[in-house]
């Protein structure tokens, strides 16, 4: 299994799990797929309890600019 399969599995068991739709954005914008990207990225805003982490993505993006 590959990585790319392994957030999709993850994504299918928790349509919530919001650092799997994070990592698969993460993945997709390596791979210069800049609109799946932004749609993983979208779903990761809220994690299960509602609590944000776009700050997370925020410094996980700012960390890829140094």
């Amino acid at each position: 299994m590959d990585a790319l399969q392994a957030f999709v599995c993850a994504i299918q068991i928790d349509n919530k799990h919001a650092t799997a739709w994070m990592d698969l954005g993460i993945l997709y914008e390596t791979s210069g797929q800049a609109q799946d990207a932004l749609f993983c990225y979208k779903k990761a805003i809220l994690d299960k309890d509602g609590k944000l982490i776009i700050i997370k993505i925020f410094l996980l993006l700012l960390s890829t600019i140094r």
